[in-house]
């Protein structure tokens, strides 16, 4: 609603502008440019960040499976999982908040995302996905 409104808020965004709803005429035009692109990256995005996206999902079933697996005389199971989703959880921050920066850019200043440096993001974000999944055999 902000973007369609050409508002703005002080707050920090966790969503993004639901361009696959809208006519192209209705978004300014940095949310016109790279569309596709800017759509891909905001659906990784949401798959990364949102609590019932496929990240969080994962993560929280390798969890459960950790927490069931150990015993009073081992741990290790638990161990090695809670180590893998806490490097993933740190490294998935770090790439979410340079989507939500790139996504809040084009919605709320009006700048066009770098190409480039979106498809990478995209790239990273895919492959922190599939790990995540690679967490539940």
């Amino acid at each position: 609603m902000l973007s369609l409104l050409g508002l703005e808020d002080r707050y920090l965004h966790d969503g993004r502008v639901l361009i696959e709803q809208l006519h192209g005429w209705a978004v300014p035009r940095s949310l016109r440019t790279h569309r596709e692109t800017l759509r891909r990256l905001g659906e990784v995005y949401k798959q990364l960040n949102a609590p019932f996206g496929s990240f969080g999902m994962n993560t929280l079933a390798a969890s459960t499976r950790a927490i069931k697996s150990g015993s009073d005389a081992d741990d290790s199971t638990y161990t090695t999982l809670t180590a893998q989703i806490e490097s993933l959880t740190a490294e998935r921050d770090g790439v979410a908040a340079q989507m939500r920066a790139m996504l809040g850019r084009a919605a709320f200043e009006d700048q066009a995302i770098n190409e480039r440096q979106a498809m990478r993001l995209i790239a990273q974000g895919e492959r922190l996905l599939a790990q995540a999944k690679g967490l539940n055999p």
